[in-house]
């Protein structure tokens, strides 16, 4: 049999933590006590929620087939950004999250609906599809999270929201890799050729 179509390896799993006061400019979200308020339509701040996945040392390229980005939520915010007036009630939020390394880049808009939201105080998720081509170095997300007016919750400043990015089923088929000052050790074999006609194999 051939060698298999793709492999996969390990990479530094980032996560992004931040507050209501830092996600939302709103007056309702920055108070430094707990008041219940309507929540305010905000738009993150271009690069608070970014980060970059970093490949294993001395992986300078790889060749990616096929995989999905998953980003974990963990949402005290006090509210539910994506479903602000409710689980069945619009308007919704949305997420946009661009993947990108080297000429790749992908982006995928997530809106919410009764079926995807980041519920406060509860685990969620998101799931992108990563594009296939030739990766170089690092993997950059940019991710900008916008929330429509809804309403009212319990607010302060300090409240935390977190993301934390994995990759899912990535499949690789090809990585360009550096190695520095590796010995190799080799141990000789003997070989009987004594049948074999080398004229013929040759």
């Amino acid at each position: 049999p051939g060698p298999p179509a793709s492999f996969s390896f390990t990479t530094v799993t980032p996560s992004v933590t931040t507050t209501l006061g830092a996600i939302c400019a709103q007056p309702a979200c920055q108070s430094a006590t707990t008041v219940t308020a309507p929540t305010p339509a905000f738009t993150s701040p271009a690069g608070l929620l970014n980060s970059t996945i970093s490949f294993p040392a001395g992986v300078n390229g790889i060749t990616v087939t096929g995989g999905q980005l998953s980003i974990a939520v963990n949402n005290s915010l006090g509210f539910d950004p994506l479903r602000p007036n409710g689980v069945n009630t619009a308007p919704y939020g949305q997420v946009i999250i661009t993947v990108s390394s080297g000429t790749v880049s992908r982006t995928d808009t997530l809106r919410g609906s009764p079926t995807l939201g980041m519920p406060n105080g509860a685990p969620s998720s998101l799931i992108v599809t990563l594009p296939a081509g030739v990766y170089a170095g690092t993997v950059s997300l940019a991710i900008s999270l916008s929330a429509p007016a809804g309403g009212n919750a319990s607010m302060n400043s300090s409240n935390g929201f977190q993301l934390q990015t994995s990759l899912q089923g990535f499949a690789v088929s090809q990585a360009t890799v550096v190695v520095n000052n590796v010995a190799v050790n080799t141990s000789p074999a003997s070989f009987n050729l004594t049948d074999v006609d080398l004229g013929e194999q040759v």
